[in-house]
């Protein structure tokens, strides 16, 4: 039981935990969300150049929108690597401040343009289930 005061957190009938078991759950932690992210890269590269290289982009709009989505979450598992890193090295020096930035942005960019393409692929397949012979493909 967790009894909760206005400055102070108490653990009722366990012990506290330990800085050091905390410190290895967070570098746990980091270190998994580093392997996703380096997963995430390699996998949607590796669709992309697979696409690319038999000529699968062009052939109907759903995998234009594949691809798409396969650029933008790269950029979104990019993105992620720089905070993953600050956080192994535990850095705070001010010239990381640039690089956090453009991590940001890169995730902000990549995370608003996996969403537009999620939603242009719904708009897609409502266009071509309702009017299935007038729904013309690139």
């Amino acid at each position: 039981m967790i009894t909760m005061n206005i400055t102070t957190a108490t653990v009722v009938g366990g012990d506290k935990p330990d800085e050091k078991e905390m410190e290895h759950v967070q570098l746990a932690m980091v270190c998994a969300t580093l392997l996703f992210s380096i997963c995430t890269i390699i996998t949607n590269l590796l669709t992309l150049a697979v696409m690319l290289r038999h000529g699968l982009i062009r052939k109907n709009t759903i995998n234009m929108h594949i691809a798409s989505l396969c650029a933008s979450d790269s950029l979104v598992g990019v993105s992620a690597l720089p905070f993953q890193l600050l956080q192994l090295t535990k850095s705070n020096h001010q010239e990381m401040v640039a690089i956090t930035w453009t991590a940001a942005v890169a995730m902000s960019v990549g995370f608003f343009t996996c969403h537009s393409n999620a939603f242009l692929v719904g708009v897609n397949r409502v266009c071509a289930t309702l009017a299935p012979h007038a729904y013309k493909r690139l």
